[in-house]
């Protein structure tokens, strides 16, 4: 089996992890040869970290903020890193830091929250806006019942399948074509 390809967004990289590891850190847990060099094949160990907390990041919120911009936050670029530095401290079955994981269940939590639409990165658009957009619709307050309306003139013609369409008789009053 081939590894996969390298993910279209990287958030970190080795800089980044040695800012909460250290570099001393980062190599005393991704070397395995007993020497002072690092291989390339203990390097991919770091890199295969650094992808896998990337990936992770846009399960969570790529759907919330647009990958181009996120990749120029430092608050993404922190969090990767921390999610990275985690991964790399649990190679070999070793533990985190006591702090690490603190840190690391602190990003996890904040990424639910982004995820879950109860909190928003400072500084980032957002692809959406949070509320409630309507294109197609209107309200007509003449009607105490079904006020919405469909703007039949600007909605898609996609049909409503099986679904039977209810008419407003109040509507047909006011020669509306469709309640």
């Amino acid at each position: 089996m081939t590894a996969p390809a390298a993910p279209a967004n990287v958030y970190t990289d080795r800089a980044g992890v040695e800012m909460i590891m250290g570099a001393c850190g980062v190599d005393l847990r991704i070397n395995d040869s007993e020497t002072t060099v690092i291989s390339t094949v203990e390097e991919l160990y770091l890199t295969h970290a650094t992808y896998i907390a990337s990936q992770e990041l846009d399960m969570y919120i790529s759907n919330k903020y647009d990958p181009s911009v996120m990749s120029q936050s430092w608050l993404i670029y922190n969090w990767a890193s921390i999610m990275a530095a985690y991964r790399v401290t649990l190679r070999r079955c070793g533990s985190p830091p006591a702090s690490l994981q603190w840190e690391y269940e602190q990003v996890m939590d904040k990424l639910a929250q982004i995820a879950n639409g109860q909190l928003q990165i400072a500084g980032l658009a957002s692809l959406a806006t949070p509320g409630i957009a309507m294109a197609n619709l209107r309200i007509d307050p003449r009607f105490p019942f079904k006020q919405m309306r469909v703007e039949t003139q600007i909605s898609g013609q996609q049909p409503n399948g099986n679904r039977p369409v209810t008419k407003d008789i109040q509507g047909q009053l006011y020669s509306e074509p469709n309640g």
